[in-house]
């Protein structure tokens, strides 16, 4: 299998983290759509208990409009009331017909209808028994209609237990997928913790090798420019002893130049390369910085959303908790209108038309009326209120946003980490091109002894100042390979995490500098 390059390793890397990132996108997104459709369901099931809650009421404002009718005995006024009760009535039944799912729950609502179709039928014979004062069949129509309305409660009431427990239903089944996500979304992070990790600790490997092995061949270009300076001397000192072994000396001289020439070629374009490999890795940890800053940030607003859900259902159980009392306001007001209305009924009834205790009986069941009134309309602006925040709180989740905050905090660690590997490849970025410029400093210092060469070809009746200018570039040749040697080492301590730097390995720079000398005097 063919090596990857260093660019291609650390792109590799970049690849796992985006994959990662992706995949634990794309399971919120399918966890968040899910947990959306169950609670649709949940809230369709506490509207349609909402409804059946109205329609409970409805009987009592039906009984109202009756008592009206046999204490006030406005016929016109009454049958406008009644006329907009029923028409409430049935709209709420239709409404109910809709929302019904369950052939249980069409059968109790087509039950409630045929009841109250029959309503009509009812309040007619009613009105009628009023206008004749034949009040004792109206207390036995009345005592039928009682009946009736009971049958409705009980299957309303039955139709509530119903939708109570559908919504109770819901909210388990959302609990369930809710833990559901969590467990996946901690070990998808798991995983993708380990294959950063992973992928760090190869790449961090492969560049290490890649990096030992130019410092070898720097190395090996660094002994073989001391030889053929030591060399280079030994020309030298042989030219000036005596003219018959100067042409030979000077062959031996160029080959060695030749050599080192290429020698120093091949190291400059190792170090170009490794320059150019570390300004790569530079780019591509700087761009992985980025990329977690921009995930941290998205993680962060996630959880500001999470924080605007727990407010919102808040405010939805306080608005529950006000339809609460208020209904239970309406049903004392309807009860007391109830006794009231019979007692003005059976007061009338014994009296006549002068009954005395008649008109404050009446007055009283007007106030009790009108308090029902106001109660019903409180009722219906509070379940309007808790609909709307009920509908605020489908898009955010209290439990995302505890998972998420762990999310943001590994990813800061990460972040962190990166910026530290960031940091070293900088530094290694700047330690090759210190060591191109070395190379091109030591480039030149070649070209100077070629052209010394040339002048001792030129120069061969000068045999004692041609020795003396190649000894001197025999001392230029061994400082430049002073300081290569001095440049490894910095490099060295760079991979290998020492921190002398150039100044801990001067003496081995010297020791080098001693045995050239001694080779001369030899």
């Amino acid at each position: 299998m063919k090596k990857l390059s260093l660019k291609a390793k650390i792109a590799l890397n970049a690849v796992i983290g985006l994959v990662a990132i992706a995949a634990f996108v794309v399971l919120l997104n399918v966890s968040l759509y899910t947990l959306g459709k169950i609670q649709d369901r949940g809230f369709d099931a506490v509207h349609k208990a909402l409804l059946i809650g109205r329609l409970e009421a409805m009987p009592a404002k039906t009984y109202t409009v009756i008592g009206d009718l046999v204490i006030n005995q406005e016929f016109d006024q009454n049958r406008k009331d009644w006329t907009e009760v029923n028409k409430e009535f049935q709209s709420l039944l239709a409404d109910l017909a809709t929302k019904a799912d369950t052939d249980a729950e069409k059968s109790a609502a087509a039950r409630v209808k045929a009841k109250v179709d029959g309503f009509d039928a009812v309040y007619e014979k009613m009105a009628s028994l009023v206008k004749a004062n034949n009040f004792p069949e109206l207390q036995k129509i009345d005592g039928d209609f009682d009946k009736v309305r009971d049958g409705i409660e009980d299957d309303l009431g039955s139709l509530s237990k119903d939708a109570l427990a559908e919504a109770e239903k819901s909210d388990a089944a959302f609990d369930g997928q809710r833990e559901h996500t969590q467990v996946i979304a901690a070990v998808l992070s798991v995983l993708a913790l380990v294959g950063f990790v992973a992928a760090g600790i190869y790449t961090y490997r492969s560049l290490s090798v890649s990096l030992h092995r130019v410092i070898s061949t720097i190395s090996t270009a660094s002994e073989q420019t001391a030889a053929s300076a030591a060399q280079l001397a030994q020309s030298s000192q042989q030219i000036a002893e005596g003219a018959s072994g100067q042409a030979a000396s000077l062959e031996e001289t160029s080959a060695s130049m030749e050599e080192i020439s290429s020698i120093v070629k091949g190291t400059s374009d190792n170090a170009a390369l490794s320059k150019a490999l570390a300004g790569e890795a530079r780019a591509s940890a700087e761009a992985s910085v980025q990329r977690m800053g921009e995930l941290t940030h998205g993680v962060h607003d996630v959880q500001d959303a999470s924080r605007k859900m727990t407010a919102s259902m808040d405010e939805i159980k306080a608005s529950s908790d006000s339809i609460s009392k208020i209904i239970k306001t309406i049903d004392e007001i309807a009860f007391q209108t109830n006794i009231l209305a019979l007692n003005a009924a059976v007061e009338a009834a014994r009296a006549g038309e002068a009954g005395a205790g008649f008109a404050v009986v009446a007055e009283e069941v007007r106030s009790l009326a009108q308090r029902s009134a106001e109660a019903a309309k409180e009722t219906s602006a509070i379940i309007e209120d808790s609909i709307q925040r009920s509908v605020t709180g489908v898009a955010i989740n209290q439990q995302v946003g505890r998972k998420l905050e762990e999310i943001g905090r590994k990813a800061g660690e990460v972040d962190v980490t990166l910026k530290a590997i960031f940091e070293k490849i900088v530094k290694a970025d700047g330690a090759m091109g210190e060591i191109v410029s070395q190379c091109k400093e030591e480039a030149e210092g070649i070209q100077q002894i070629n052209t010394a060469v040339s002048d001792v070809d030129r120069a061969t009746q000068s045999n004692a100042a041609a020795a003396e200018e190649a000894s001197g570039m025999a001392r230029e040749l061994q400082n430049q390979s002073d300081i290569l040697n001095a440049s490894i080492a910095d490099l060295v301590a760079v991979v290998e995490g020492g921190g002398e730097g150039r100044s801990g390995h001067a003496p081995a720079a010297r020791a080098v500098r001693v045995d050239a000398g001694q080779m001369r005097l030899g």
